[in-house]
């Protein structure tokens, strides 16, 4: 996504360790490929996860001269589901409005995070020229 809207990543020091407490817990080892779920563009909020270790986030901002919103939500759906209800649905209720809403969904399964990480950059080009 970063790539696609041309944004810059930044690791955040406070979901690093949040993520890294949370496999200290399990007495598990974290990968490398676990930190880059501390990565938040450079213009977003990180929408806190209380059940997994990916963050959601939000941008909001104009463009082509129009209010625009973006959320970014993990995957596993309780978790998407919980930080969207939790997170975006308060921050989107405007009393007396009903906001248009345009959406893109991109669905993998049954392949490793790593692979779905290559492929959805290649999806999110062809969502970003839509």
């Amino acid at each position: 996504m970063a790539d696609a809207l041309g944004l810059k990543l930044q690791r955040d020091p406070e979901i690093m360790a949040k993520i890294e407490e949370r496999f200290a817990k399990r007495g598990m080892k974290m990968s490398a490929n676990n930190a880059k779920q501390a990565d938040v563009l450079s213009s977003a909020a990180a929408l806190p996860n209380s059940l997994g270790t990916a963050p959601g986030q939000w941008i909001g901002g104009k463009y082509d001269g129009q209010e625009r919103l973006l959320m970014l939500l993990p995957g596993p759906p309780y978790e998407l589901k919980a930080i969207f209800e939790a997170e975006c649905l308060p921050r989107t209720a405007r009393p007396g409005s009903r906001p248009a809403h345009r959406h893109a969904h991109v669905q993998m399964a049954m392949m490793p995070e790593s692979q779905v990480d290559a492929r959805g950059r290649a999806d999110l080009q062809n969502i970003h020229r839509c």
